[in-house]
């Protein structure tokens, strides 16, 4: 589905106007320790656009465009 809003660090959850993504990626496939992830950009209803990375079960802030 869709993303609808993102909070960062706790935060307020803040409204997502736009999307893309996601991308996924499988950096080091070839051994024993690669990292299976995806990234999905977003930006807020305030300006803000945020890089997203979903690995290990959970989402993480991987950079911020301001």
């Amino acid at each position: 589905a869709a993303p609808t809003q993102v909070s960062v660090a706790g935060g307020p959850f803040e409204a997502i106007a736009g999307w893309a993504g996601p991308w996924p990626a499988d950096d080091r496939w070839w051994s024993p320790t690669h990292r299976r992830r995806a990234r999905v950009q977003v930006v807020t209803a305030s300006g803000s656009a945020q890089l997203l990375v979903a690995e290990g079960g959970g989402w993480w802030l991987e950079g911020v465009y301001d």
